[in-house]
């Protein structure tokens, strides 16, 4: 499974010239099935050789729940089953192509 960056906005939302820090708004397309796990994503493709900071969640049109997970570099999608249940990730194979989110990526 592969992701697609669309369209990216910059602004700088720190003033320190020596630190200064980067709010990336990123929107990312699916284009296959998603594998369990996650799907591969690199943010330094998109925003250059900065420090990520953090990405925040995000969701989906249809309510899913896209989390960056920063220790395997990989994008997560949940769902909520039920209104009272946790949320899980969703099946093997679950076809994504058209879906896109618009993720918010903190960096320095």
């Amino acid at each position: 499974m592969a992701v697609t960056t669309i369209t990216t906005s910059q602004a700088v939302a720190g003033n320190s010239p020596s630190a200064p820090s980067y709010d990336d708004r990123v929107s990312v397309a699916f284009d296959s099935t998603y594998e369990t796990g996650g799907i591969a994503y690199d943010p330094k493709s998109v925003i250059g050789d900065k420090t990520i900071v953090g990405i925040g969640h995000a969701l989906m049109d249809d309510g899913n729940l896209v989390v960056w997970d920063a220790a395997n570099a990989k994008l997560q999608v949940f769902e909520y089953p039920d209104a009272k249940g946790p949320a899980t990730e969703i099946a093997n194979a679950t076809d994504l192509t058209g879906r896109s989110v618009v993720l918010n990526i903190q960096s320095q």
